[in-house]
């Protein structure tokens, strides 16, 4: 699994064929936790992180005329917030590993 380190990149990316979405993107997904989960419920995770970092982008972007910079700035800030609860999480599931001497 690779970290979501690329978030800047992925704010400054080019625009999508993706239709414009005018709805806010919906509450953060909430990270499995990572003492306990499986790989796949990791990549579960890590692919909720990457959709709703991708939604935030895309409403970002199409509706940066609309929107007032305290908002634009929110969203933001929603976006890191995730990537980092998630990454936070990962790194708990790798460090198990090395608790338990595997």
């Amino acid at each position: 699994m690779k970290y979501l380190l690329s978030i800047p990149l992925l704010l400054a990316a080019t625009y999508t064929a993706a239709a414009c979405p005018t709805l806010r993107p919906e509450d953060a997904p909430v990270p499995v936790d990572g003492m306990t989960a499986t790989q796949v419920e990791m990549q579960a995770s890590q692919d909720a992180a990457n959709q709703y970092v991708e939604e935030i982008r895309l409403f970002l972007e199409c509706n940066a005329h609309r929107l007032h910079d305290l908002e634009h700035n929110y969203y933001v800030h929603q976006a890191f917030t995730a990537a980092e609860t998630y990454n936070a999480e990962l790194q708990e599931f790798r460090g198990r590993d090395t608790v338990a001497g595997r």
